[in-house]
């Protein structure tokens, strides 16, 4: 479920499939009413965003990472993407975004991308 309230699917690749089937096995998920992951203060209902974003920024801090933020990860996912040249209508679906601008948004050219782009010509 979407901030919008939409449902969406969500693809995830082999790698991570396998390490949510491990995580699955080993939390013994078998009651299909709860939430996959727990959050600290309610079993029944889950993260909500706010406490979602604070996990995420703990675990950047935990890995050293300064600056990174609950989006950090969307952005860089949604960048290595576009860099290894998939279209961004695709992104744009990966993302959940309705518009192409809004995925656009997202995006990052660093310094080193932008002079590479010119050698093209």
């Amino acid at each position: 479920m979407t901030k919008g309230r939409h449902a969406r699917t969500v693809f995830v690749n082999i790698k991570l499939r396998e390490e949510l089937k491990a995580y699955a096995a080993q939390a013994k998920c078998i009651d299909r009413s709860y939430p996959f992951f727990a959050s600290q203060k309610s079993i029944k209902a889950g993260f909500n965003a706010n406490s979602l974003a604070q996990t995420f920024a703990l675990l950047y801090e935990g890995a050293g990472l300064e600056g990174a933020s609950s989006h950090s990860g969307r952005r860089t996912f949604l960048t290595n993407l576009a860099n290894k040249g998939t279209a961004i209508h695709i992104l744009k679906t990966l993302a959940g975004h309705r518009s192409i601008s809004t995925t656009a948004a997202y995006l990052y050219s660093s310094p080193s991308q932008l002079k590479a782009a010119v050698e093209l010509v």
